[in-house]
């Protein structure tokens, strides 16, 4: 069963909410929920959109697999923050 991660955004699929998870002075793990999406994820997806665009346009075969490589490890980052199964 995979936890939330510690000082990062985390999207609950349970929850159907966005979950920061903070550690407290006695090692305890405090959760704060908001239902409207962080700054964090929207940076992400507007980092998408700018290297799509990018990659639809170059013929270039080297910046192609550059920009495809960056749209990827992104997209992993945003993934990451999905979380399937709960505590």
């Amino acid at each position: 069963m995979r936890k939330h991660e510690i000082d990062r955004w985390n999207y609950s699929s349970k929850a159907h909410k966005w979950v920061y998870v903070e550690l407290d002075e006695k090692g305890n793990r405090v959760y704060k929920y908001q239902p409207d999406t962080p700054p964090e994820f929207i940076a992400l997806t507007e980092q998408l959109k700018v290297i799509n665009q990018k990659l639809m346009a170059t013929t270039d075969e080297r910046e192609n697999r550059e920009l495809f490589q960056k749209l990827m490890e992104i997209s992993e980052k945003m993934q990451s923050m999905q979380i399937n199964h709960e505590e």
